[in-house]
């Protein structure tokens, strides 16, 4: 029997619009599903770009989809080219599945401004909340010490920036965020991003600097080769890994592996059928005392997380 190969997409609305220091307002999700029929199974997989992050566009995905074989043999499902890192998540998930029956814990993620205090009111208590700054830093700080008042006592907050600090801000930044962990050790459990990722230079003197604030590299480290280049740099931080942006997901597996990088795992607010392989991807690389970057799934109104695969295949169109 020969493969079988299809692909369709699917756009998912959000409940409130996601606002970072990188988009200004991202209301609905788009991505394209992946089906191939083998001799023995059916298999699934998602190419969900996110060109802020440096993937390809969607059209350039759905050109590739389109100019894709529909009775592909295995080395068709090899031959993406690094251009197109979120294509090679998705084939390579479809080359080689990756599973697991753990589900690792995660981090809540808040809304940027004063809207995260609205949400940690409306919620139920967690271990760990990461809420995205960077949009108007002067009121965010401000808004910092009602957040620590808020937050659960035993509770740990991260801060992602999304590299929109200057680096006097970053100072800043760091400064509050110490004198918080001067009275509540581990408190802030890292600043994520702090600068663009063009900064490097800026990014290691930060981390010199402020020792008692971890720093975690996020947009620096969105593909495999960004990856590679700061772990020959030796950084001291920490590695947010967004593995549906980062390219053949077996090899990243392997990287992270073999160097033993500090890694969280970071979803991009996929589907039910890519969080699925971002999550077994964390499941394999986080540390069990770490809440991952799987907080995702709570920013959709539908139900599509109770839903298999083939079902929702049936029902791309949520928009």
């Amino acid at each position: 029997m020969r493969l079988r190969f299809a692909f369709r997409l699917y756009q998912r609305r959000l409940r409130q619009p996601l606002r970072t220091a990188r988009d200004a307002q991202i209301s609905v999700r788009s991505g394209i599903w992946l089906r191939l029929e083998t001799e023995t199974e059916l298999r699934w997989a998602e190419i969900a770009p996110w060109p802020s992050f440096g993937s390809e566009t969607f059209a350039e995905a759905i050109a590739f989809c389109e100019a894709f074989p529909a009775e592909p043999d295995w080395m068709d499902l090899a031959a993406v080219p690094a251009t197109l890192p979120t294509c090679q998540f998705g084939f390579g998930c479809l080359r080689e599945p990756i599973r697991t029956g753990l589900l690792p814990t995660s981090a809540v993620l808040l809304p940027a401004g004063a809207a995260a205090l609205r949400a940690i009111a409306a919620a139920a208590p967690a271990t760990t909340y990461k809420w995205k700054i960077g949009l108007d830093w002067e009121s965010e700080l401000e808004l910092l010490l009602q957040l620590d008042r808020q937050l659960p006592q035993s509770a740990k907050l991260r801060l992602d920036a999304n590299g929109g600090l200057t680096t006097a801000q970053a100072d800043r930044w760091l400064q509050a965020l110490t004198a918080i962990n001067e009275r509540q050790p581990g408190r802030i459990e890292w600043l994520e991003q702090p600068l663009d990722p063009n900064q490097v230079d800026g990014l290691l003197k930060l981390a010199q600097n402020w020792p008692q604030v971890p720093i975690a590299l996020d947009e620096s480290v969105s593909q495999l080769p960004s990856l590679q280049f700061w772990q020959t740099q030796s950084w001291p931080g920490l590695y947010i890994l967004k593995p549906a942006i980062a390219g053949w997901p077996q090899t990243v597996l392997q990287f992270c592996q073999e160097h033993r990088l500090p890694v969280v795992v970071s979803s991009m607010f996929e589907s039910p059928i890519g969080w699925r392989s971002v999550a077994a991807i964390a499941a394999q690389l986080g540390r069990a005392d770490q809440a991952q970057g799987l907080g995702t799934t709570a920013w959709f109104a539908d139900d599509w997380e109770s839903k298999t695969a083939a079902a929702l295949w049936q029902h791309p169109s949520n928009s």
